[in-house]
């Protein structure tokens, strides 16, 4: 089964290399899934177009004699086509039982130079949506990890290819702070406490794994930071800019917290003291 997808912007920026997913050996239902989690982490990323499935490109595949003899593409097949459809890249996805298990790897193969560049693989039962996703994530992040790294990024934050384009810290500090302090390590690191708005963006477009300190937060371009617990029952209470109540004179006296556990994640209703309140921090910054 091969898969080929587009975006359908029609701007395609100097820098951008169209890419192309080729899905092989998995029922439809699990190719769609692992096919487009991986177009999700090309097109996050402002470097990759993906290309759309055309029935040319698949009948041209079909012509390949070395396919009518073996059923398999090779890699230089795989680069031929790929330089007839106009993509500078072509990545291979393979799912093969093995035992009682599925094996999935992943290979990005650059077509001019007809070579590998990255790989990828992982190992699960694919009985539930929560394995295959679990696969997706791993795929995702040791594919892009390497080829998203930007060196525009600064140093301890991580671009986890969020609509908003928000660069979050890569490990929160252990513990909870002051307010008046967490200001102050913003200000020295030139970054923001995130608002609620931020948080909700975190949650809502990002993996939540729950990990032996806290949570990976894996975002859709496939990066990942780590959100630390900060008491010692398994919870987190982080900070958040956005203001809850306010004082007579009209400036702020508590705000809201973001609140996670082994379970759940959320935005609480309750409010943390500025004066006197402690909670975690992890900051960002939007470019």
């Amino acid at each position: 089964m091969i898969i080929l997808f587009s975006a359908f912007s029609l701007t395609v920026f100097p820098q951008q290399k169209k890419v192309a997913v080729y899905m092989t050996g998995a029922s439809s239902g699990i190719s769609k899934v692992l096919g487009d989690q991986l177009v999700a982490a090309f097109s996050k990323s402002d470097k990759y177009i993906a290309v759309e499935r055309t029935s040319s490109f698949l009948a041209e595949i079909g012509k390949e004699q070395s396919y009518q003899r073996t059923g398999a593409v090779s890699d230089n097949d795989i680069s031929q086509l790929g330089r007839q459809f106009g993509v500078q890249l072509v990545c291979v996805v393979d799912i093969s039982d093995v035992f009682s298990k599925k094996y999935v790897s992943a290979r990005l193969i650059d077509v001019e130079k007809v070579e590998v560049i990255n790989t990828a693989n992982a190992t699960s039962s694919l009985d539930s949506m929560e394995e295959l996703m679990n696969v997706c994530n791993t795929l995702r992040g040791q594919l892009f990890s390497e080829m998203l790294e930007d060196s525009n990024i600064p140093q301890g934050f991580v671009d986890l290819g969020l609509p908003s384009g928000t660069l979050w810290q890569k490990k929160s500090a252990p513990g909870e702070i002051l307010y008046s302090t967490a200001l102050e390590t913003c200000h020295n690191n030139n970054a923001e406490i995130p608002s609620i708005d931020d948080w909700a963006e975190l949650l809502n477009e990002c993996t939540w794994n729950v990990v032996n300190n806290g949570y990976e937060v894996v975002g859709p371009n496939g990066n990942k930071l780590l959100l630390r617990y900060t008491d010692n029952y398994r919870r987190g209470k982080y900070w958040t800019s956005t203001c809850r109540a306010k004082k007579k004179d009209g400036n702020c006296s508590a705000n809201y917290y973001f609140f996670f556990d082994t379970e759940e994640q959320k935005v609480s209703n309750g409010g943390g003291f500025l004066a006197l309140g402690t909670h975690g921090l992890i900051y960002i910054r939007k470019e």
